[in-house]
């Protein structure tokens, strides 16, 4: 993002549904603010403090995807405030494996679920090796801990094998399995991306965190799905994106068995009506019509154990 007070820090798709709803131009001096072109000292230690990151980008075809990256503590190290590097590779199957180069736009989400903290960068790619990313950072921001489940974290030993060869699954419909990892999940998360003008830092890759209780998600047939809005900071990154490009990429995982599902298509979002407010605490909804997809058996090498639903979820319904 430019220093320049003049140029904004949300594209015209953020903007449009910010004018939409009421909130623009508070929205605009809080993002200000708030969206860095840099990271700050506490994101670079936060960062290098993890053992996986959630990244969003799109394919050669331009589909978009959700994905997670993992490694021990410190395999994200900050070089500089401008800097990420990431020392990993992506686990067999992942959909982006192969598809990052220099010059590529990635989202990248960390999470600490135990004490909800979360942050979240829009970068360009530098270097895309075998091993090794190197990020660019274009915008940097906090998120509010709301709607996060907290978890503690087992990283397995299996960390260092995350290139061996798996099983991957591919499909186009949403089977048993699909249907029973979706519609148990209390979070996933959603990629998606928008070519702004080459002066822009606003537009790019995006990756964003869902959450709410068991069933927030359901299947409505064999290749569509539906999410609740709730309630956010009001800057509408995803949904910005969306408006403008209707694909996304979801990322669904299973915290227990190390299971991670892959989903790219097509968006359609729902503003009002009945379907809305048949939800409580929902302030739009997202209906999500896949593409393609793919299932990796075992491939997380974390495991996680439930702590707690966020205090937020309990007061959708006031």
């Amino acid at each position: 993002m430019s220093s320049s007070n003049d140029q904004s820090p949300f594209h015209r798709g953020e903007q449009a549904i910010q004018d939409k709803l009421g909130v623009r131009e508070r929205t605009e001096k809080i993002g200000h603010i708030a969206i860095l072109g840099h990271l700050p000292d506490q994101h670079r230690e936060f960062y290098a403090q993890l053992a996986f990151v959630f990244i969003g980008a799109i394919d050669r075809a331009g589909s978009p995807w959700a994905s997670m990256l993992f490694g021990r503590p410190g395999f994200i190290e900050s070089p500089d405030s401008r800097t990420l590097e990431v020392r990993t590779r992506m686990i067999d199957g992942d959909p982006l494996d192969g598809e990052l180069a220099p010059g590529s736009a990635l989202g990248l989400l960390g999470i600490d679920y135990e004490s909800r903290r979360r942050n979240r960068l829009s970068a360009q790619v530098i270097v895309a090796e075998l091993n090794r990313l190197s990020l660019h950072v274009v915008q940097s921001f906090g998120n509010c801990p709301q709607y996060i489940q907290a978890r503690s974290t087992s990283v397995l030993d299996d960390v260092a094998l995350l290139g061996r060869t798996r099983e991957v699954e591919q499909f186009s419909s949403f089977d048993d399995k699909a249907s029973q990892l979706i519609t148990s999940a209390d979070n996933f998360y959603i990629a998606s991306h928008h070519r702004e003008g080459a002066q822009s830092a606003s537009g790019g890759a995006d990756v964003s965190h869902r959450g709410g209780k068991p069933g927030f998600v359901k299947v409505l047939d064999h290749v569509t799905l539906q999410f609740p809005d709730y309630p956010g900071n009001n800057h509408f990154n995803t949904f910005g994106n969306l408006l403008l490009n209707p694909r996304a990429g979801l990322t669904f995982i299973d915290f227990e068995q190390g299971d991670i599902a892959f989903f790219s298509g097509r968006t359609e979002i729902i503003w009002e009506g009945p379907d809305v407010e048949a939800i409580a605490g929902a302030k739009r909804l997202v209906r999500f019509t896949l593409e393609q997809g793919r299932r990796v058996a075992n491939a997380v090498p974390i495991r996680w154990r439930f702590l707690s639903y966020s205090p937020r979820l309990e007061q959708l319904s006031d």
